[in-house]
């Protein structure tokens, strides 16, 4: 057993045990493995949410039927991302890379030890 396969029993173990969760990837397989209810995001905006079950078997947003085309389970090899509608101005847009200069894409303030 791989390690991500280990740490996804662990987290099943502990939602089990009544641990709420909240679970952050892009990897739609282990979200469909880990999450009851999902919210897909597309540059910091919830685009989409609803039972996990509902919303990878017949999403209604753009964006989530191309993540959901891009699983590897479903991709053949080498296929490249199906078009999505991209609002002007998006990050996907631009092949830009960020500099030094460019704003944290996500900061964290008030954070303590316990």
């Amino acid at each position: 057993m791989n390690i991500q396969a280990r740490i996804i029993d662990l987290l099943q173990e502990l939602k089990q045990a009544g641990m709420g969760l909240l679970f952050v990837s892009h990897d739609l397989a282990v979200v469909s493995t880990v999450a009851d209810h999902v919210v897909v995001m597309n540059e910091g905006r919830a685009v989409e949410q609803g039972p996990t079950a509902q919303v990878l078997e017949d999403p209604a947003h753009s964006y989530t039927r191309m993540l959901i085309a891009a699983m590897p389970s479903r991709a053949p090899v080498g296929a490249r991302l199906s078009s999505v509608d991209l609002p002007p101005g998006s990050a996907f847009r631009s092949s830009r890379v960020r500099s030094e200069g460019d704003a944290p894409a996500l900061s964290a303030r008030g954070l303590h030890k316990s």
